[in-house]
């Protein structure tokens, strides 16, 4: 792939803001008057490249996420149980450490317009633990464990709503 040239980069960016809507293929078009080397460059790779870019330069930022201190902590019986009233999962099985630095923080939705919020919530705090062990698994063993627990996940979701 040819280096990015910087005069299409120019265009590509002062279209986009006459007209966000602009086509990839009329901005294709353009680039290759401009540069023909861009000829070779399938629309795919000229917007991963020019196109892409430019769109993300011109977003809004985002709000930073809350540190990890201020996400709710998670609690549950050190046996790894939860009473039939707790809204909490259990404790990860993985150290603190070993999860990534990306991992996501914990629903903050709370829905209680909604009937069964509360335990909807718990049903999710525990499918989202879930879900965090499993990218957490660093081996084939580690992972067959966390399947192996999916019985007593099931067994206190099912407490949850009152069935046994």
């Amino acid at each position: 792939m040819p280096p990015r040239n910087e005069r299409i980069a120019a265009m590509v960016r002062g279209e986009l803001a006459k007209n966000p809507n602009v086509g990839n293929d009329a901005l294709l078009e353009k680039a290759r008057a401009i540069d023909p080397k861009v000829r070779r460059l399938s629309p795919r790779q000229f917007h991963a490249t020019y196109r892409l870019p430019a769109l993300r330069a011109g977003a809004p930022k985002k709000a930073e996420s809350k540190p990890a201190e201020s996400r709710r902590p998670e609690s549950g019986a050190p046996d790894g149980t939860a009473d039939a009233g707790a809204a909490a999962p259990r404790p990860s099985a993985a150290p603190a450490s070993a999860a990534p630095a990306s991992a996501a923080p914990a629903s903050a939705s709370k829905a209680l317009a909604r009937p069964h919020a509360p335990e909807r919530e718990a049903v999710r705090a525990i499918l989202q633990t879930v879900a965090r062990e499993a990218l957490g698994t660093e081996d084939r063993a580690s992972f067959v464990r966390l399947l192996d627990s999916l019985d007593e996940r099931a067994a206190t979701i099912l407490s949850i709503f009152g069935r046994t």
